[in-house]
């Protein structure tokens, strides 16, 4: 993903801790060390994302008032249902039998 935003010159320079060549005009040497400090920053992002697990939290709005104890099942039970909620359930029951009632 990383690899994208920048051409195969940047990926080489961040490879080897290069610092690209210091841009002529306003902010001069500055400029480059901001852009370089960004590219790093944005590399361990990356990094970080790729070594990670996708978990998901799934809301369901009760009503549309937005007033305590109030439910609406049929809309919170469609709400169930487009989410995917029904076959996630069954799922992790089938698959962690012992440890969900």
């Amino acid at each position: 993903l990383i690899g994208m935003l920048f051409s195969d010159s940047t990926n080489a320079a961040l490879a080897t801790n290069a610092r690209p060549s210091p841009t002529v005009g306003v902010g001069g040497n500055t400029r480059s060390m901001v852009v370089s400090k960004i590219r790093k920053q944005l590399q361990n992002l990356g990094d970080l994302v790729e070594g990670s697990e996708t978990h998901y939290i799934r809301c369901i709005k009760p009503n549309d008032s937005n007033k305590p104890v109030m439910v609406d099942q049929k809309k919170m039970a469609l709400q169930v249902q487009m989410a995917g909620l029904r076959a996630a359930i069954s799922i992790s029951r089938d698959v962690f039998a012992n440890s969900m009632p």
